[in-house]
This record gives structure tokens, sequence and C-alpha cells, in this order.
């Protein structure tokens, strides 16, 4: 079977924070989470970049980075 992507994102180690779109307060510490089921030894995940925006619009040109692939 294909291996199936889970991305949990929580404010605390053990606290998971729902919403689409995901928001929290300024200063938040954010934990993200990203697993693999099913996967084999040759399968590799890789998050090249993510960033949050003020507002729900994801083409919101102003984005603060969480992740940059450098």
């Amino acid at each position: 079977s294909r291996p199936l992507f889970i991305l949990i994102i929580a404010t605390r180690r053990s606290a998971e924070v729902a919403g689409n779109p995901l928001q929290l307060a300024i200063n938040t510490d954010v934990f993200v989470l990203v697993e693999a089921t099913n996967a084999d030894d040759s399968t590799r995940m890789v998050i090249h970049d993510c960033y949050a925006t003020p507002s729900p619009d994801k083409t919101n040109p102003v984005r603060v980075p969480l992740i940059q692939n450098k």
C-alpha cells in the first residue's frame, strides 16, 4: 500500500492544534511532526518551506517563514 503522510501541528508536545486556516497567538511556540505510515526505507520526506501569513489567504504577499530550506 502507498505511504500515508501525516502532519501534526501542536502548541505543546501533547496538544494538537486544529483549524483551517490554523490561527495562533503571536509568540506561540509551535511543534511540527511529520510522519509516514506504511513507508519503506526508501521513502524520504522533505519540507522545503513553511510560512505563516496574517490572513487566511495563502497568496498573501506578507509571509513569515517558519521553515526555510537554505
